[in-house]
C-alpha cells in the first residue's frame, strides 16, 4: 500500500469516527427539541441549559436593569421559572457584563425556544466560520475543511457543552480569528479593535493581550484601548454609573468555589484550566493559587512576546512566494499564545475548551502536511486526542483530592506545541 493510498485510509477512518458521534447527537437534537413546548424539552429539561440566564438578563435590562446583578433576586426569579415548569435545575448567576445582557435583548422574546434556536444560529455560523476562515487561510482543500467542520460538530465541548446549553464560546472563537486574521494582514489598529471585543469575558483574553505588550505590538494596544474605552463608556451611559460600579463589585468575587448566594457558588469541577487543578489539589489557599496563576502567566507572555515580535519581523520580511511559509508559522506561534492565555485563565470553564479548537486543528493540520515526525509530534497528537475527548478524564477524585485529567492533557498539548514550534518552524530549512 503506497503513501497516498495510506493517507487516504487514514482520512476516510477520521471521517467516519465524526460522523460515528455527529449522527447520535443530531439525532438526540432533533427528538428534543421537536417535541419541545418552548420552555421544556422531551426529556424534561429546560431549553438551552444555561441559556435561561442570558435569556432573564435581556429581558431584565429592558424591565429592571438595575437589579441585573442583585444576584439573590436573580436566583429567585430563575427559580420561580424553573417552578412553573416543572423543572429541576441549578440556576445559574448573569456574572457577564451589561452590554451582553443589551445584546441579548435583541433576541425574540415571544419564548424561550425561539431566542435560543436563533443564538445557536447565531453560534454555528461564528464557530464553523472561524474554523473555514483559518483553515482556507492556510490554503487547505475542501476535504480537510469539511473533516474540520465534522470534527467541531462532533467534539462534545461545543455541541454539548457550548451549543446545548446556550454558551458564549463561539463569540470567542469568531473574536480570536477576526483578531488574528487583520493581525496578520498587518491591520494593527483594525485588530485591537477587534480584540476590545474580548470585553466581554476578560479573564479568556488576558494572557494574549500581556503578550502583545511584551511584544511591542503599540499600534495593536492602540486599537484595543481604543475599543475597550468606547465599550466601557458605552456601558456607563447606557446602563447608568451606580449600576456599573454595582456591576464591577458583584463579579470581583466571582470564582471557583467561592459563594455568591448562599451554597450558590461556581463548582470546582467546572473548571479545567491551571487555576482549576490547582484549587483541586487543595495545597494552596485560593488567593495564593490566584497570585501564583498570574506570575506564571506573566513569565510566559514574556517569553511569547519576544517570540511573536521576532516571528512577525521576520515574517513581514518574506518575499511574497514566502506567504504561505509565513502564514503557517504566524498560526502555530498564535494557537500556542491562545492555548496559553486560556489555560492559565482565571475562569476557564469546559465549554471554553471549545475556543482553542479552530486553532488547534488548523495547527494539526499544518502539521501532519508537512509529514513532521517526532516525539513532540506524536505527545501533541496524543494530547490532542485526549483534549478531544476530556470529558472522560474531566475530574478524577481521588481521596480528598480532584485531579483534572483535561489540565494534563492541555499542558502536554502545549508543550508540546512549544517544543514543536522552536524547533521546527524557526529552524532555517523551514523559513527559507
Amino acid at each position: 500500500m503506497n503513501r497516498r493510498a495510506i493517507a487516504r485510509f487514514l482520512w476516510a477512518l477520521v471521517l467516519g469516527l465524526f460522523l460515528g458521534q455527529v449522527i447520535p447527537l443530531a439525532q438526540v437534537y432533533v427528538g428534543n427539541y421537536s417535541s419541545s413546548n418552548g420552555y421544556t424539552l422531551a426529556n424534561g429539561k429546560l431549553v438551552g441549559g444555561d441559556f435561561v440566564t442570558f435569556y432573564q438578563a435581556g429581558a431584565m435590562v429592558k424591565e429592571e436593569p438595575q437589579r441585573l446583578y442583585d444576584f439573590e433576586y436573580y436566583v429567585a426569579k430563575q427559580r420561580e421559572l424553573y417552578r412553573l415548569h416543572g423543572v429541576d435545575e441549578g440556576p445559574l448567576v448573569f456574572a457577564y457584563p451589561p452590554l451582553l445582557a443589551y445584546a441579548f435583548g435583541l433576541l425574540p422574546r415571544t419564548t424561550l425556544l425561539q431566542a435560543y434556536l436563533v443564538w445557536s444560529a447565531l453560534s454555528v455560523f461564528l464557530f464553523l466560520g472561524s474554523i473555514v476562515l483559518l483553515m482556507r487561510h492556510i490554503g487547505a482543500g475542501r476535504l480537510a475543511v469539511l473533516i474540520a467542520l465534522l470534527g467541531a460538530a462532533a467534539f462534545h465541548c461545543f455541541s454539548l457543552s457550548c451549543l446545548a446549553a446556550g454558551q458564549t464560546s463561539a463569540l470567542a472563537a469568531a473574536i480570536l480569528t477576526g483578531f488574528f486574521l487583520a493581525f496578520e494582514r498587518r491591520r494593527d489598529l483594525l485588530a485591537g479593535f477587534i480584540l476590545s471585543l474580548s470585553y466581554y469575558k476578560p479573564p479568556l483574553f488576558v494572557g494574549l493581550v500581556l503578550t502583545l505588550l511584551f511584544a511591542r505590538r503599540w499600534r495593536v494596544c492602540a486599537g484595543f484601548l481604543t475599543g475597550g474605552l468606547l465599550l466601557v463608556l458605552g456601558s456607563v451611559f447606557i446602563f447608568g454609573v451606580e449600576n456599573f460600579r454595582y456591576f464591577l463589585s458583584q463579579v470581583s468575587g466571582y470564582r471557583y468555589g467561592q459563594p455568591l448566594v448562599g451554597s450558590l457558588s461556581l463548582p470546582i469541577d467546572k473548571g479545567i484550566g491551571v487555576l482549576a487543578a490547582m484549587e483541586g489539589l487543595n495545597v494552596l489557599p485560593s488567593s495564593m493559587s490566584q497570585v501564583l496563576l498570574l506570575m506564571m502567566l506573566t513569565l510566559i507572555a514574556i517569553r511569547l512576546g519576544q517570540a511573536l515580535s521576532l516571528a512577525k519581523d521576520e515574517v513581514d520580511a518574506l518575499p511574497p512566494q514566502g506567504s504561505m511559509i509565513g502564514k503557517e508559522r504566524m498560526l502555530v506561534l498564535f494557537t500556542l499564545i491562545v492555548s496559553c492565555s486560556l489555560l492559565f485563565s482565571m475562569q476557564m470553564v469546559v465549554y471554553d475548551l471549545s475556543v482553542l479548537f479552530p486553532f488547534g486543528v488548523a495547527t494539526v493540520y499544518v502539521i501532519l502536511r508537512h509529514s513532521m515526525q517526532g516525539t513532540a509530534v506524536l505527545a501533541l497528537l496524543c494530547a490532542a486526542v485526549a483534549l478531544y475527548y476530556e470529558s472522560f478524564i474531566r475530574s478524577i477524585p481521588i481521596g480528598g483530592l480532584m485531579i483534572k485529567g483535561t489540565a494534563i492533557a492541555w499542558l502536554f498539548f502545549t508543550l508540546s506545541l512549544f517544543s514543536i514550534y522552536r524547533s521546527r518552524f524557526t529552524s532555517p530549512k523551514y523559513t527559507a
